[in-house]
């Protein structure tokens, strides 16, 4: 759902005029919501050189299936959307984790956040505290990440819209209501997962892939993952499906 709103926003001397924004970025520019904006001190700039980094998307799912691991999760889902297998629209990583608090959520958006580099061991993945977030940027404009710690709860979630960003040209997430999180996908968490606690990654704005074809997106994804967490699925240890297949182990 989305709502117009006519904005007169000056960023580096462009007017952003009645551009259409969805509901859960729009109230950023409320006075409400003003008072919880606590940006990072990261412009728009350096959010851009973040972007044009070049990590291939196959990297970037590693990244997820880090922190999925990280989160004690037994199994890890990417599911891709579009109208067309041509053309991916929306990717959606799903795990089975421990899930995340408020507070954990929040930082999970702050890129190198200290806090995250402090409690983490050397030997862990996505010890800096940036590498999932920067592996979203390098896909989509815009990420939800939905999560719950508690079996059966709700699902609380958060966004960042480089939109929002750019005209702020500063960095913070955004809080989203339970009820924007799409029934379809909550549907697709309960049929893999149940009740169980977990995160929703929900990938939108496509822009960063070199390739928008699904099936060559998901051949390639297969193809690295089982080469990277090789000794996770021979173990037994962690379950990873790409586009409704399982991955095999490919000893690199």
């Amino acid at each position: 759902m989305s709502t117009q709103y006519a904005l007169d926003l000056v960023y580096q001397n462009k007017s952003i005029k009645n551009k259409e924004i969805p509901a859960a970025t729009g109230d950023l520019f409320d006075n409400e919501i003003e008072e919880n904006w606590n940006p990072q001190s990261i412009s728009w700039g350096m959010i851009k050189g973040y972007r044009e980094s070049g990590m291939p998307f196959k990297t970037n799912g590693a990244e997820w299936v880090d922190n999925g691991i990280d989160a004690d999760c037994t199994e890890i889902h990417f599911c891709f959307f579009g109208k067309k297998r041509k053309h991916v629209e929306e990717i959606v990583v799903m795990d089975n984790g421990v899930g995340m608090d408020l507070e954990t959520l929040i930082n999970s958006f702050h890129i190198g956040d200290a806090l995250v580099s402090k409690q983490r061991k050397s030997y862990e993945c996505g010890k800096f505290g940036k590498g999932g977030t920067i592996g979203s940027l390098c896909t989509a404009a815009k990420k939800e990440t939905w999560t719950r710690n508690k079996e059966a709860a709700p699902f609380i979630g958060r966004c960042y819209d480089l939109d929002i960003v750019k005209a702020r040209n500063s960095w913070d997430s955004l809080s989203l209501e339970t009820t924007e999180l799409k029934e379809e996908y909550k549907d697709l968490f309960k049929e893999k997962f149940g009740d169980s606690t977990g995160t929703i990654l929900v990938h939108k704005k496509i822009d960063k892939l070199s390739n928008y074809d699904i099936n060559g997106i998901a051949s390639t994804l297969r193809h690295f993952l089982g080469e990277t967490f090789c000794q996770y699925i021979i173990n037994e240890r962690l379950k990873i499906f790409v586009d409704g297949r399982e991955v095999d182990a490919k000893d690199p």
